[in-house]
């Protein structure tokens, strides 16, 4: 049995998307079908609900009242649906690094639920993040506030970048090395920022992606290269000050945020008690966006 009309799911993805093949995408049905349920609750209506533009679908004046009318209670029966079902199966998706803090709130879920099946997407930031891949998700960990986020709850804090690089270099020496990050992060507008600002104080422009970070940190061991680095990142890398050294950038500075719609996080002061017990950063939460159409 549906927890909700599907004809009243198709009717919003098609106003939120103005498209049918982007709703049809969304809701993981082929267009055909629900352009045909579409006509069908015009039909019932009595109604015409879309009008076409250069721009795809828009709402006419009398799909506009339908949408205003019914968008408050959707979002609150998915709200209600999402609370009270027992999830056993969670999409999980990482715009950017891999923060300690991802694996922390990971392994709070297991501990509240130990049946869950966790599934771990990397989002690649040169595809950007879009509508939907966020619906496709119910937890988050991204190095970029969101626009519109469909997620009930927003934690966020701030954390420290570092230089990486090699021990025994003077710093016209290794301001001359490439750049070596993964490229989950080099491609992450945080860092092009940084890395635009650090070319202006002399720093090389050349960049090598590569993903394996025990490849990354014995390039820098060698002195062959430097990089950025997320200061809790320290503890798992086990940097030896004796052949790779840190360096605070001044300013240098990135937001994590962790969006989330899972029954299990929604004591935001537990989580975040967890999270300040587990490390150093003070998390804080965000009243989240309102969802943009």
């Amino acid at each position: 049995m549906e927890f909700m009309s599907k004809r009243v799911n198709y009717f919003i993805a098609v106003a939120q998307e103005g498209s049918i093949t982007k709703a049809a995408d969304r809701l993981c049905i082929t267009p055909s079908p629900l352009s045909k349920r579409i006509k069908e609750l015009e039909e019932n209506l009595k109604i015409t609900l879309f009008e076409r533009t250069n721009q795809g679908l828009s709402l006419t004046k009398e799909g506009q009242h339908l949408y205003s009318d019914i968008i408050a209670h959707y979002e609150e029966l998915n709200r209600i649906k999402d609370n009270h079902k027992e999830k056993r199966h969670i999409q999980v998706g990482v715009y950017g690094p891999v923060p300690p803090h991802v694996n922390t709130v990971i392994d709070y879920l297991l501990m509240k639920n130990p049946a869950l099946t966790i599934n771990l997407v990397r989002l690649t930031p040169t595809d950007g993040v879009n509508r939907n891949e966020l619906n496709r998700l119910n937890l988050l960990f991204s190095i970029e506030p969101l626009p519109t986020a469909p997620f009930s709850q927003h934690l966020c804090t701030e954390e420290r970048l570092l230089l990486l690089h090699p021990v025994g270099n003077k710093p016209e020496q290794y301001r001359s090395l490439p750049w070596v990050q993964s490229t989950y992060f080099s491609e992450t507008p945080i860092f092009k920022h940084c890395h635009e600002q650090l070319q202006q104080q002399g720093f090389a422009r050349d960049l090598m992606n590569i993903d394996n970070l025990h490849l990354r940190l014995n390039l820098i061991r060698q002195g062959k290269a430097v990089a950025l680095a997320l200061e809790s990142m320290l503890p798992i890398m086990n940097v030896d000050e004796s052949e790779c050294s840190t360096m605070l950038l001044s300013n240098a500075r990135l937001t994590h945020h962790i969006y989330s719609n899972v029954a299990q996080l929604n004591d935001s002061q537990q989580v975040m008690a967890h999270l300040a017990h587990q490390g150093t950063q003070q998390w804080k939460t965000i009243c989240p966006p309102a969802y943009m159409n």
